[in-house]
């Protein structure tokens, strides 16, 4: 497989408006059917992800070593509702899992904006 380089946008497959105490999967190695170490051997370092949303909710980063037969959370974050047309930017570091995955969590009031940006960045540093 060639090495993605420098950035790759990933689409959103995911429930477009989740409803209440939905979790919704936004990236994973896995379910895309990528081998193990998918990201390291492409040079992926950090996964950005942008939502927007209008209810809040929690996001649950995993990570796994046997292709998702055990998923082991590595970081959680409660997220609250967007101001109108704005997005929140999250920056995960990923290059030393053999399977990473990122859920969405909803909280009990059903989203009527959820949007989904997903992109790698091959260089280490965090961005701003």
């Amino acid at each position: 497989m060639q090495n993605l380089s420098q950035s790759t946008r990933f689409k959103y497959t995911g429930t477009a408006l989740p409803g209440n105490a939905a979790v919704v999967v936004i990236f994973t190695t896995v379910q895309l059917g990528w081998g193990a170490n998918f990201l390291a051997t492409n040079g992926i370092q950090r996964i950005l992800v942008s939502i927007n949303n209008s209810q809040s909710g929690t996001l649950n980063a995993y990570q796994s070593s046997d292709r998702g037969a055990n998923w082991v959370k590595i970081d959680t974050l409660a997220v609250a509702a967007a101001a109108a047309n704005t997005e929140r930017i999250n920056d995960y570091f990923v290059t030393q899992y053999a399977d990473w995955k990122l859920e969405w969590v909803n909280d009990a009031t059903p989203q009527t904006v959820f949007t989904v940006n997903i992109a790698s960045a091959a260089e280490r540093t965090v961005a701003n």
